[in-house]
């Protein structure tokens, strides 16, 4: 495929594995008219021997003259430093390589491509057309004008069709597509080309049917995909299934085409052409618990109940956390009059995954009309109606189930009937209420550290236990809380709140409210209120005190703010929190001095802020105090909370970018 998308006469690829006394080199290599796989294997003190026997057998079967290299391969010297920023450039990483070649020896080799990567930054001209031009692709962002001057010098030295096709769709990028139109009609037959310029002609509102209508007669299947994807994105549903039969047909090991086909076949509600699709998914990717998944589905649509089970369960032994195979379990196995077995799949589903899949509620509904005569339905349906709180709707279809028992063709357990019964009468009663016990404690941080009196500026976190005499608490409530003085609000907050399912009592400790840092010293409520859609609701009243001043360590460890020094030791912890600010001031601006060494040889000159002038070594040495004190407001004041960090590189940021 990468073979027909550049147009190249050969294509060769592969991958190279360290064993423990061997190296093994995995080659592909395509042509026009096959492909061929080699495997390499040499002692691996010796890798060029794998290279000289690779390139002995690729240009022999190329028809090209062959070249011994006969030289040595040491990847631990500099050579291999200069075969990581090589690599690093391939992928695009041009920053990573030049600071790779900036950090090795210097060997003719490795200045040859800093110079390269250092010309295409700036877009300057180099002696490698080629290069350039790829290079100038991983540019961040890519810029159009640069990447054309390489890419129109490389298309004066190559015949290779895909330049054209860059060109055509650099010029396009830029918003010159007279050019690309232009770009694109030069190019001579080229399958992949041609698929590209039917797709830029789709946009353009141009004629495109006559290219597509060529590829479609091809084999050729890197354009067959492109017309797919155009047709795809143009929403042209009869040529893309076109395009993707096509592939089938010339690659019917890919497995691609037979994924798309099925998702179509379920978009249409064409199930056996699904079941047929994925039927070859899952022979040629047998661990895909997503193909088994589908499949399953399929079946069900189709009424195949046994199959449908086997596949569902398939996908789940494949994947234990598969919650819509196990939904589709569920539902097979409520149609089939199986309930009990029925409702395990869909708790475990429901403990996989608390939010149920709306399609699973859908499906069921369905099979209300599908299986009328399964009572059994409405209980499954009941079941995760109130799995979404639909409290009067799971009500109604329980009674449902009771009611059809008369008449169902499925006998159902005692129990089941019991559960039912027992569920309704729950679920007609009022709702029970709940209640927030007397003591609620104030803590710092999620370890709810109790260090009153607090302090203007910290983040504190109530700690209660909610609790009921009912069933259970409700599963969704809204917490509010408000913290005022004796006639005014200083502040408040009202989050959602999640409860997990059968709670009779339930500890919350883990919501914050910030203390303003204009706080007053004095005496303050602490109000919280936790209230349900149905009108139900508690209310705690409770007293504490904001002290005079303000405190960096206890602001920080009440963020669960936790700085380490260069040695990954930290500078504080919770017994630390009576410590005064100077205490930490002086610790942190040692660090900073004890670094100033250290930051001149990494850190280059400073170009603007408060220390525009001055080298790493001189910035460190020149911090202050004052400095220190800055950066820790800062810090505060960012979202910084729940985080551990070395602190000289986050002090080493806010000096370069913040610090003015």
């Amino acid at each position: 495929m990468l073979r027909e998308i550049t147009g190249a006469d050969y294509l060769i690829s592969g991958s190279v594995d360290y064993m423990a006394n061997d190296i093994v080199a995995h080659i592909i290599l395509s042509g026009k008219d096959a492909s061929y796989t080699f495997d390499f294997t040499t002692d691996s003190n010796d890798p060029a021997a794998l290279v000289d026997s690779a390139v002995s057998v690729l240009s022999t079967r190329m028809g090209l003259p062959t070249i011994v290299a006969n030289a040595e391969i040491d990847l631990s010297s500099g050579y291999g430093d200069y075969i990581d920023a090589l690599t690093l450039a391939a992928y695009g990483e041009i920053e990573a390589a030049i600071s790779r070649l900036d950090a090795m020896q210097k060997t003719a080799k490795a200045d040859e491509l800093l110079a390269a990567l250092e010309a295409v930054r700036v877009g300057l001209d180099y002696d490698n057309n080629a290069l350039m031009a790829v290079l100038s692709l991983a540019l961040e962002p890519v810029d159009e004008n640069i990447s054309l001057g390489y890419f129109d010098k490389f298309a004066a030295e190559t015949s290779l069709p895909v330049v054209k096709l860059w060109q055509a769709a650099l010029s396009d990028s830029k918003g010159d597509s007279a050019k690309a139109k232009e770009y694109y009609n030069s190019i001579d037959f080229y399958p992949f080309g041609v698929a590209l310029r039917a797709a830029f002609n789709r946009v353009q509102g141009l004629d495109y049917i006559s290219d597509e209508k060529v590829v479609l007669a091809q084999n050729d299947t890197a354009a067959l995909l492109a017309v797919a994807s155009a047709a795809n994105f143009a929403e042209d549903t009869a040529t893309e299934k076109q395009a993707l039969r096509r592939l089938t047909e010339i690659l019917p090991d890919y497995v691609y085409p037979f994924e798309r086909l099925s998702f179509i076949a379920f978009d249409e509600d064409d199930a056996i052409s699904a079941a047929q699709a994925l039927a070859v998914a899952v022979r040629l990717e047998p661990e895909s618990d997503l193909y088994w998944t589908n499949l399953g589905w399929s079946y069900y649509l189709l009424g195949i109940l046994d199959k449908s089970e086997t596949a569902s369960l398939h996908a789940i032994e494949l994947n234990p956390d598969a919650h819509i195979a196990l939904f589709n379990l569920g539902l097979a196995r409520t149609v089939t009059g199986r309930l009990e077995d029925a409702i395990k799949a869909y708790n475990k589903a429901i403990a996989l995954d608390p939010e149920v899949d709306d399609e699973a509620v859908h499906d069921l509904e369905n099979a209300l009309e599908l299986y009328p005569s399964q009572a059994g339905i409405h209980y499954s349906l009941a079941y995760l109606y109130e799995e979404e709180l639909r409290r009067d709707e799971a009500a109604q279809q329980y009674q449902l189930f009771l009611d059809a028992l008369p008449t169902s063709s499925v006998s159902y357990s005692d129990t089941l009937i019991a559960d039912a019964q027992s569920r309704l009468e729950a679920l007609l009663a009022p709702p029970a209420p709940f209640f927030i016990a007397d003591s609620v404690t104030i803590g710092l941080g999620l370890a709810g550290i109790e260090a009153a009196p607090y302090h203007a500026g910290e983040l504190i976190y109530p700690s209660f236990e909610l609790f009921t005499d009912g069933d259970e608490l409700p599963r969704n409530v809204t917490y509010d809380i408000v913290i005022k003085d004796s006639e005014n609000v200083l502040t408040g907050s009202v989050v959602d709140y999640s409860i997990p399912e059968n709670a009779i009592g339930y500890v919350i400790d883990d919501n914050s409210i910030l203390l303003p840092s204009d706080a007053w010293a004095g005496k303050y409520e602490l109000r919280i209120t936790i209230s349900t859609d149905d009108g139900r609701k508690a209310v705690s009243v409770s007293n504490f005190e904001i002290a005079e001043g303000r405190s960096f360590l206890r602001q920080l460890i009440s963020r669960d703010i936790f700085m380490y020094d260069i040695d990954d030791k930290p500078f504080y912890s919770a017994k630390d929190l009576n410590k005064s600010n100077e205490v930490l001031e002086a610790l942190l601006l040692t660090e900073v001095h004890n670094l100033a060494g250290l930051a001149e040889d990494k850190i280059p000159p400073v170009e603007s802020g408060r220390f525009a002038g001055m080298t790493g070594g001189e910035m460190f040495s020149a911090a202050t105090t004052a400095d220190i004190s800055d950066f820790l407001q800062y810090l505060l004041s960012t979202d910084a909370n729940q985080s551990e960090f070395l602190f000289v590189d986050s002090f080493l940021q806010w000096a370069l970018e913040v610090a003015q």
